[in-house]
């Protein structure tokens, strides 16, 4: 029983549980989800929304230039020294805001274009485009903040990001869906991922790496 306390205790059975936790509440809510759509847009609606999920994982990653696990892995080579910290994060930083609203501007711009691209000639959705184009960057960057995180070793704040970023999506899902059926479930899409950026945590990193680095 000792051994198995000892166990409990430790930092990687701590983060592995939550991990396991934030996986199965990821589970959960994609499956309310689900249900939600079924019931209330329809199959007409699903395929849209399936549409659009797949462009917008597409576009994410084409936003975030793979960044990603470059920046994890040089915060964590980098950490200690403060100037060339510094350097890596607001050399990427850089790089992705203007990607990212570059790409918003494309969105933003050519909403006619992606809206027939995407929903075909019957279905009027520009709007969720130009959604998408203001939101693309505060996704972008909070993508930036939880690699830097994740870098730092930060990994149980990772993962309370990730429980309350699904947790925050499935509310906006289920506000949306219910009060504006097809036309909310897309604008959750769009709306959802951005809504990470305004973690209080994130605000935390984001006062570590530019007042006290």
């Amino acid at each position: 029983m000792k051994y198995i306390k000892k166990i409990a205790q430790t930092n990687l059975f701590k983060i592995s549980s939550l991990s396991g936790f934030s996986v199965i509440l990821k589970i959960g809510i994609g499956l309310i989800t689900s249900k939600l759509l079924a019931v209330f847009v329809g199959p007409n609606g699903m395929a849209l929304v399936g549409n659009l999920r797949n462009f917008s994982a597409s576009l994410e990653s084409v936003s975030t230039l793979g960044f990603q696990n470059g920046v994890i892995k040089y915060v964590a080579e980098n950490k200690e020294n403060k100037r060339q910290f510094q350097k890596i994060i607001s050399t990427v930083f850089v790089s992705l805001l203007f990607v990212a609203l570059l790409l918003s501007g494309i969105l933003c711009f050519f909403a006619a274009f992606w809206n027939k691209k995407i929903f075909g000639n019957n279905f009027e959705y520009q709007f969720v485009f130009k959604a998408m184009a203001l939101a693309l960057p505060w996704y972008a960057i909070s993508i930036f903040f939880i690699a830097i995180i994740n870098g730092l070793g930060q990994y149980k704040r990772v993962v309370w990001l990730n429980i309350i970023g699904n947790s925050i999506g499935l509310l906006v899902s289920v506000f949306m869906i219910l009060r504006y059926q097809t036309l909310g479930a897309l604008l959750a899409i769009v709306i959802t991922p951005a809504l990470l950026f305004f973690l209080p945590r994130i605000l935390s990193i984001k006062k570590l790496i530019f007042l006290k680095v």
